[in-house]
C-alpha cells in the first residue's frame, strides 16, 4: 500500500464513519476525492435573484471578496475555522488559512446554474485528519472569472 496516502489514524476514523466501506474506498477517496458522498448525484438547480449563500475565504492577500470560490454553503452555518475544515471538509492545502466569511446574493435579472447536496468526506493527508463533511453545499457552475457577474456581496464577518 502507498505509505504517503495511507494513515492508520485516518483509516480508523474513515472506517468508523463509513462501516460499509473498505480500504479500497479509503484509497479512492484519498486519490480522487469527490465533493459529494460516494454514490451521490448532486441536484442541478438554478439560483434565482435574491438567493443567498456564504463562503469561507482566505486572507485578502490571497482571496479577495470579489474572487469567490466554487463552493458555498447555507447562510449562518459557518461558525469558525474548525467548522470549515472539519464539517465543510476543506483540506488544509486547499485553504491553508481562513479569516472571514462572505455572504453573497444572486443579482437581480440573472440566474446562476448550480448543484446542491451534502458535502462528501475528505482525507486531509497533510493534516492527518478524516473530514466527514455532511452539511449542504452549493457548487457554482460558472467559471471563476464570471462569478461576480451573477453575485453581489451582502455581508462579511471575521472568524477565528
Amino acid at each position: 500500500m502507498d505509505e504517503e496516502i495511507f494513515s492508520p489514524k485516518t483509516y480508523v476514523e474513515f472506517s468508523a464513519a463509513n462501516p460499509t466501506q473498505n480500504v479500497d474506498d479509503y484509497i479512492e477517496l484519498v486519490r480522487g476525492p469527490s465533493p459529494w458522498p460516494k454514490g451521490y448525484t448532486p441536484k442541478k438547480v438554478v439560483l434565482k435573484p435574491g438567493d443567498t449563500f456564504e463562503m469561507a475565504m482566505s486572507p485578502k492577500r490571497i482571496q479577495k471578496d470579489t474572487w469567490p470560490g466554487a463552493f458555498g454553503t447555507d447562510i449562518g452555518t459557518i461558525t469558525d475555522k474548525d467548522y470549515v475544515y472539519y464539517d465543510l471538509a476543506v483540506k488544509s492545502n486547499w485553504k491553508p488559512d481562513i479569516d472571514r466569511v462572505v455572504q453573497y446574493r444572486v443579482k437581480d435579472g440573472v440566474e446562476l446554474p448550480a448543484q446542491v447536496g451534502p458535502i462528501g468526506p475528505q482525507i486531509d493527508v497533510e493534516a492527518n485528519r478524516y473530514l466527514p463533511g455532511g452539511p449542504n453545499q452549493i457548487e457554482l457552475l460558472v467559471p471563476k472569472e464570471e462569478r461576480m457577474n451573477y453575485l453581489e456581496i451582502v455581508g462579511k464577518r471575521y472568524i477565528d
